[in-house]
């Protein structure tokens, strides 16, 4: 940087950006006039009020304009010390503008490390302090780095990426216009013809469709579910019941029904011909069936119908079957005529309007499949397909949760696990319903304001300050090593863990605005792209390169382009057996300040359980018996109401066919 380059703009979202100035500590001599009070010089004219600084360098500022718009008419726009709307980057890490230590200068004039020079403060970047980050934590993957020494003339490098996993792709992020958001709305993203295409609706109306170049397509509507692509048609219905459908060469629309719409489309071959049929449920209280342009059926559900529809073969006959979750708690599953599969609908406690939508799986690798759906009253519900709950089930998440759960074997044990975000927090459960290691994890907290697509509807009457805006949770081996991570958009980050609830280096990623779309994934050979909108209009795009046995298993909203919210098939790797029968045995919580403590275990085969709790007298005080899901982790409410403060011993037994074993462990009571 040279005299002639006044400062130095470096964007890190739509709302945030860096600016970098050299300023010298000096003021040239034929305009220093100088006032003196006791021999200090306390006014110089000319301007040059540089001469004053503490010292000399790079100077790096943080601007946030949306702290600076919210808080400007106030004069509060340093007020929050954690979310500054002007913010100088002090090099030497030590935050002394916000010190207030009494007694020192430091927190009103700084000293003369705030400034970045060689040899000593020397780089900007992720994992320096203080780090390039955004406001809300996110990693920007922008580098300010061999900074050089103090000068009239200085020098930097600047660039966007550097050794970490992840790194930010050349011409991201996109703007879009000037839209009013993504909201929940998902990014789709396919290969065609060896070019990567994404798609993204709009609240207000546009579809675009991003390639070498971006199209904008606009429906003249509100759009609130998800755009579906099959083959080389993306399909999208509005608010008010449009359904439109392009391709490259035409677009066609026709008017589906009363709506609202909230419901995304799903799609998959229905009646079994072979060919492409779709379903899609509405406010108005009908299941819409389309095939070739027009509604060739519909069914009344008596209630409003704002999940999404799973799509698959249920009972192998060669056409799919829709399972629809309606707002009175109700389950469905429906044949290519509209007729309900025997044992449906299902009752759960409350499913309520804006619950999940349903996903399908064979969960317990035994050739049949599960659905799982979610309610209102913090619940996951397991079903098989003759509408029967499977065993140990619900799992209890205590808060709703509204974005939908993905499904796979994120631990390599053989069977699939149900991901799902919650209140706050990333569950995954295991395929009997217990909760897996490492989870929940809780997830950072982002005020509601700024997604301004989370509204009282989605709230539900849940108290704001317990409600995470976040989108649907995706699944991919990134490493190629069989374990799956994580990756869902929270408040205005990307976040990403790995299959033990570890949040995975170089994350969150930020996005500036909120991230409530499901971001998505393509894996093309050695190569992953990583997609995701903010709700300010912004697409952004990372890369991991160098990787070929990198697997996508749930790469986008509902699991693929046809929304079907299914994982056919089974996980890729068998179940294998521990060694040992019964393993990792801990009781939670412990001590026990209340009446019920949680005992969890391992057990490698089928086996009966036995529990019992001794006091210190060594006499039987409590007897149960055991969970006995095999090859995976159980537990089982233990009861001690009845028991006095005091330490007590437990033994569990497993007794299978061949063997048993038992485990002897400690738990106190304390009242």
């Amino acid at each position: 940087m040279d005299e002639k380059t006044l400062m130095v703009k470096i964007p890190i979202n739509s709302n945030e950006y860096y600016l970098v100035e050299n300023r010298q500590e000096y003021a040239y001599s034929e305009t220093l006039y100088a006032d003196m009070e006791m021999g200090v010089i306390v006014y110089v004219d000319g301007g040059q009020w540089d001469y004053f600084l503490p010292g000399s360098g790079l100077l790096i500022w943080h601007i946030d304009e949306q702290v600076i718009d919210e808080n400007w008419a106030t004069n509060t726009v340093n007020a929050d010390a954690s979310r500054k709307g002007v913010d100088l980057e002090e090099a030497d890490g030590v935050q002394d503008f916000d010190g207030w230590v009494q007694g020192s200068s430091y927190e009103i004039y700084g000293n003369e490390y705030d400034a970045f020079f060689s040899p000593h403060n020397d780089s900007f970047a992720p994992r320096t302090t203080p780090s390039t980050a955004d406001n809300d934590g996110g990693f920007t993957g922008m580098y300010v780095v061999d900074v050089s020494g103090s000068g009239n003339s200085m020098s930097a490098r600047i660039q966007r990426g550097g050794d970490e996993q992840f790194k930010p792709r050349d011409d991201f992020p996109l703007s879009l216009g000037d839209t009013s958001g993504f909201g929940t709305n998902s990014v789709a993203v396919w290969d065609e013809d060896g070019q990567s295409r994404i798609v993204v609706a709009g609240r207000g109306g546009e579809l675009y469709v991003v390639g070498n170049d971006v199209t904008t397509l606009s429906t003249g509507d509100t759009i609130l579910s998800s755009p579906l692509v099959c083959g080389d048609s993306v399909i999208v219905v509005t608010r008010d019941g449009w359904w439109y459908t392009w391709t490259r060469d035409s677009a066609t629309v026709f008017d589906l029904g009363e709506g609202p719409f909230y419901s995304s489309p799903a799609a998959g071959d229905i009646d079994g011909d072979g060919t492409v049929e779709f379903v899609v449920g509405s406010d108005d209280m009908w299941l819409y069936f389309v095939d070739n342009g027009e509604v060739v059926t519909k069914k009344f559900l008596g209630d409003v119908i704002r999940t999404s529809p799973a799509i698959a073969d249920l009972n192998g006959d060669g056409a799919d079957e829709v399972i629809v979750s309606v707002g009175d708690s109700r389950l469905f599953v429906f044949n290519g005529r509209g007729d309900i599969l025997p044992g449906f609908p299902v009752v759960t406690e409350v499913l309520g309007p804006l619950c999940a939508s349903p996903v399908v799986g064979d969960l317990d690798a035994d050739g049949e499949f599960e659905l799982v759906a979610l309610s209102m009253d913090g619940r996951v519900h397991c079903y098989n397909v003759s509408g029967d709950p499977e065993s140990y089930w619900p799992a209890v998440i205590g808060q709703p949760g509204s974005p939908s759960p993905a499904l796979g074997d994120i631990d390599r044990d053989g069977y699939l696990e149900v991901v799902v975000l919650a209140g706050g927090n990333l569950y995954a459960f295991n395929h009997n319903g217990t909760i897996c290691t490492g989870f929940p994890v809780e997830i950072k907290k982002v005020p509601l304001y700024q997604s301004p697509w989370v509204s009282d509807v989605i709230i539900g009457g849940w108290p704001a300050d317990t409600i995470v805006p976040c989108s649907s949770p995706v699944l991919v081996d990134i490493e190629g090593d069989g374990y799956l991570e994580i990756l869902f958009g929270s408040g205005t980050n990307l976040c990403a863990y790995d299959y033990l609830g570890n949040e995975l280096e170089g994350f969150p990623l930020g996005c500036g605005g909120a991230v409530s779309a499901t971001p998505s994934i393509l894996v093309r050979g050695d190569t992953l792209r990583l997609f995701a909108a903010s709700d300010e209009g912004m697409l952004y795009s990372w890369e991991v390169t160098g990787n070929r046995d990198t697997r996508a298993v749930w790469p986008m909203f509902r699991g693929d382009l046809l929304h079907s919210g299914s994982y056919l098939g089974t996980s890729p790797f068998p179940p294998t057996p521990a060694a040992v029968l019964l393993k990792d045995v801990y009781n939670y919580p412990n001590p026990v300040h209340g009446a019920r403590t949680t005992l969890r275990y391992y057990l490698a085969a089928d086996a009966t359980v036995r529990v019992r709790i001794f006091d210190v007298a060594g006499e039987v005080v409590g007897e149960y018996e055991g969970r006995t899901t095999p090859n995976e982790y159980n537990e089982m409410l233990l009861n001690l109401d009845a028991l006095a403060t005091g330490l007590y011993i437990y033994k569990i037994e497993a007794k299978s066919s061949t063997r048993s074993e038992e485990v002897i462990g400690k738990l106190a009571i304390v009242r």
